[in-house]
C-alpha cells in the first residue's frame, strides 16, 4: 500500500520454498486504487452461495453484507451486484434458519446436536441484525438466539459454552472465557443500542464488562487483549460520558506494545508456529484485524494506516487469506477503514515505477478513472523482487502486490494428517475402502477444526449409500459429486489417535486398465493444513456378499 509520508520506495519479494517445480513459477506486479481492490475484483470467488452446516453458512454469509456495505458506501454498487448479493443473503439466512433449535439457540448441525452453542447463537444474532436493514429477518429468532446467549452468562460475568464449536479458534483459541466473554459483549453493545427498552440485555453487557475489566490484567494472550481491549474500548465511547477511560487505554497500551512490524507496518502475532510458506497464520491476521478496529474508534489514524498495510499486504491473489475466519474478520476491519468517513485520499493521482530484479521498469499511474480497474503486469518468472517508488507528490493511495505463484513438489509439503488405506472387502461389483486418519499437533493443537476427508474412487465405482455409504459415528455428513466417483465426507475433528473409517462402492462400469484412487484430507477452515495419499486399484475377486 502506498500513501503520502511514506519512504521513497518499497521493496516487495519472492520468497520461494524448497521443493519448487521447476519451470511451474509464474510472477505478477498488479496495482489498483482501491483498499479492498482484489477482493472486489475477484467478488465471484469471494461473495458465495451460503450452504453447509451453521457455522459453514454463517462464514459465508457474513462477507455478503460486508461487502454490501461496503460497496454502498463507496458508491460502487451496482444494480446486479446489489440484486446478487440480496440473493445471497436471502438464501444464507434462510438456509441458517435450518438449523435453529427448539430453544431458540443454533448449532452447527441444528437439534442433532445435544446442546446449542452460545458463540454461534450471538455470531448468527449479530450477522441477522446487520442484515434486517436489507432483508427480512425474523425478529423472534434474534431474541431468542441472544436470550439463550443470556441465559449462559455465570454470576461471575463469564459466559461459558454448552454446546460445541467446530472452528476451534473461532473463540480464540482460549478455554478461560476471556476471549468468549469479550466476543459476547462486543455483540451486546449492539443489542444494548438497538433495543434500549431491553434491560437485560444492558444488565448482562455490564456484568461482562466487569469481568473482562476485572479478569484483563491476569493475560499476557495477545488475541484475548485484541479482543477484550476492543470491546472496552466500544463500550466506553457507547457509554461512558468521559470516552476512553484510563483503565481500558492502559490496557490497550499494553496490547498494542505486542505489536510487530517495521515502521511502516504493524501486526499482532498470536501463533506460536513458524507461518510457511502457503500462508499468513489466521490468528495473527484476526489479532491484527481487532487491533485495526480498536485504532479506529480511537482515531489513530497513523497506526491504523500500519495495520490495514499489514492486513493488505497478507492477502492473497484474490483478495482473500489462510481460511474463512480471518477472511471474514479482516475484510470486516478493512471495510471500516476504507470507509471514507474514516480514511481518504485527497486527489487520487498516483504515478508508480516498478523496476523488477529481472526486465525493465513499468510505470503505472492510478487516478480516478482507473481506482477500480486492476492493472496486472506479467513479470519473467525468475523475478524474486519488485521496487516500488511513486513518482508525484499528491496524497493518493495505491495498492501494489507482486503475485509469486509456484508448484511444490508435494513430497515437500509437511503435512498436517497421516493417512493410511486398505481394502477390507473387494468383489466383483463391490469394494470396502478403510481409511485411518490422525492429526499432526502443531502449534500447540492436538486436534484439528471440523475436517473433510475427499475421496476419489478408483475407475468405475461409485459410492453408495444404501450399500453402508460410510460407518464412523464423527461423520457429520457426506456429499458426492461427479455421478458419485468423489466424495467429501465431514468429520467434528481429527486428533493424534488414529480413527478409521469405511467407504462403500459399487462397480457400476467395468473399465479396463483400472485406475487407482486417492484421498485429500484438510481442515475445513485452514485448508492449508492437509495432507493426502493414493491407493491402487482394486483387485477383483469372485462373488461375494457386501455386508
Amino acid at each position: 500500500m502506498i500513501i503520502e509520508d511514506e519512504p521513497a520506495s518499497t521493496d516487495l519479494t519472492c520468497d520461494f520454498p524448497d521443493g519448487v517445480i521447476e519451470g511451474s513459477t509464474e510472477v505478477l506486479a498488479t496495482v489498483i486504487g482501491d483498499l479492498l481492490g482484489k477482493a472486489l475484483e475477484n467478488l465471484e470467488r469471494l461473495i458465495r452461495l451460503p450452504r453447509g452446516c451453521g457455522e459453514q453458512t454463517l462464514i459465508s454469509l457474513a462477507p455478503n453484507i460486508y461487502v454490501y456495505e461496503y460497496l454502498s458506501v463507496s458508491d460502487q454498487l451496482t444494480p446486479a451486484l446489489e440484486s446478487k448479493l440480496i440473493e445471497f443473503i436471502k438464501s444464507g439466512i434462510q438456509n441458517q434458519y435450518g438449523f435453529i433449535r427448539n430453544d431458540g439457540s443454533i448449532s452447527a448441525f441444528g437439534n442433532r446436536d445435544p446442546s446449542g452453542s452460545i458463540w454461534l447463537s450471538m455470531a448468527t444474532a449479530i450477522v441477522f441484525e446487520r442484515a434486517r436493514s436489507l432483508v427480512t429477518v425474523d425478529g423472534d429468532v434474534i431474541r431468542g438466539l441472544v436470550a439463550f446467549v443470556l441465559s449462559n452468562q455465570e454470576a461471575s460475568g463469564v459466559f461459558t459454552e454448552p454446546g460445541r464449536v467446530i472452528h476451534v479458534d473461532m473463540q480464540g483459541g482460549t478455554s478461560s472465557g476471556l476471549g468468549m466473554t469479550a466476543y459476547i459483549a462486543i455483540g451486546l453493545i449492539d443489542f444494548t443500542i438497538a433495543y434500549p427498552t431491553r434491560a437485560e440485555y444492558r444488565s448482562s453487557l455490564d456484568l461482562a464488562i466487569d469481568y473482562l475489566i476485572g479478569e484483563s490484567a491476569n493475560t499476557e494472550d495477545v488475541y484475548e487483549l485484541a479482543i477484550i481491549t476492543h470491546a472496552l474500548i466500544r463500550y466506553d465511547l457507547e457509554f461512558s460520558t468521559d470516552g476512553v477511560t484510563t483503565g481500558t487505554q492502559e490496557l490497550f497500551d499494553k496490547f498494542f506494545a505486542l505489536g510487530v512490524g517495521s515502521g511502516t507496518e504493524i501486526y499482532w502475532p498470536k501463533s506460536v508456529e513458524p507461518p510457511n510458506y502457503r500462508r499468513t497464520l489466521s490468528l495473527d491476521i484476526e489479532c491484527t484485524s481487532y487491533g485495526l478496529f480498536s485504532l479506529i474508534l480511537l482515531n489513530r489514524k497513523f497506526d491504523a494506516v500500519k495495520a490495514a498495510k499489514y492486513l493488505t499486504a497478507q492477502a492473497n491473489d484474490l483478495g482473500g487469506y489462510g481460511s474463512t475466519q480471518d477472511t471474514v474478520k479482516a475484510l470486516e476491519a478493512l471495510a471500516a477503514f476504507a470507509n471514507p468517513e474514516v480514511f481518504s485520499a485527497s486527489g487520487l493521482n498516483v504515478g508508480l515505477t516498478l523496476t523488477p530484479d529481472v526486465g525493465s521498469p513499468i510505470e503505472a499511474e492510478v487516478n480516478a478513472a482507473n481506482r477500480m480497474t486492476l492493472q496486472q503486469f506479467e513479470l519473467d518468472d525468475s523475478v524474486t523482487s519488485l521496487t516500488v517508488e511513486p513518482t508525484s507528490d499528491s496524497s493518493s493511495l495505491a495498492i501494489v502486490s507482486l503475485i509469486c505463484r509456484f508448484y511444490q513438489d508435494p513430497d515437500a509439503i509437511i503435512p498436517a494428517f497421516t493417512i493410511s488405506t486398505s481394502y477390507t472387502r473387494e468383489c466383483r461389483y463391490f469394494l470396502r475402502l478403510n481409511v485411518c486418519v490422525s492429526y499432526i499437533p502443531s502449534g500447540g493443537r492436538t486436534s484439528s477444526n471440523m475436517a473433510v476427508a475427499t475421496v476419489y474412487l478408483p475407475s468405475g465405482y461409485q459410492y453408495r449409500e444404501w450399500y453402508g455409504g460410510v460407518n464412523n459415528k464423527d461423520v457429520t455428513k457426506v456429499e458426492t459429486f461427479n455421478s458419485n466417483t468423489k466424495v467429501n465426507i465431514y468429520f467434528n475433528k481429527f486428533e493424534e489417535t488414529e480413527s478409521c473409517f469405511d467407504i462403500n462402492a459399487y462397480r457400476g462400469l467395468t473399465v479396463a486398465n483400472l485406475k487407482g484412487g486417492s484421498i485429500t484430507v484438510f481442515d475445513f477452515y485452514d485448508t492449508s493444513k492437509e495432507g493426502s495419499a493414493s491407493f491402487e486399484a482394486p483387485s477383483v475377486f469372485g462373488e461375494c456378499s457386501f455386508r
